[in-house]
């Protein structure tokens, strides 16, 4: 277990210049996170809360990077955009070419990541529901 934790924290690390780099700049950012997205819709057969979290990440990094969402921590936008570069990275711990075996650690560098950022992507998830209900009113009122 901790062997399997250094490795993430590894992993992590690893992408983390990448990410910085890249947040840098917006269009790249957003290219990145839809092409995350697409690969995601693409493994709809695997576990459903993988690809939940998948996209709560990415949801709070287009939120964050495009202004909407201001209440965020900058390490931890870094973090859930390391742990996306790391999704779409076709080399990996485990390729993704095996079937099932290669997107176990792309589950579990999630899962880290997830874990890591829980207390964040609640308070993105409460904005992001409370915005949602706000455009709801808006349009109900026009």
């Amino acid at each position: 277990m901790l062997d399997q934790l250094s490795d993430e924290k590894e992993v992590l690390a690893s992408k983390n210049k990448e990410a910085e780099e890249l947040l840098k700049d917006k269009n790249k950012t957003f290219d990145i996170l839809e092409k995350a997205q697409n690969k995601s819709k693409k493994r709809k057969n695997r576990l459903q809360e993988v690809r939940d979290h998948i996209s709560t990440l990415i949801r709070f990094v287009k939120a964050c990077i495009s202004g909407e969402y201001k209440n965020f921590v900058k390490t931890n936008m870094v973090l859930a955009m390391s742990a996306i570069l790391y999704f779409l990275s076709p080399i990996d711990l485990v390729p993704d070419i095996i079937p099932t075996f290669g997107f176990l650690d792309d589950m579990a560098v999630i899962a880290f990541v997830i874990s890591i950022l829980k207390e964040e992507l609640e308070a993105f998830c409460d904005w992001e529901k409370e915005n949602k209900e706000d455009t709801s009113l808006k349009e109900s009122l026009k």
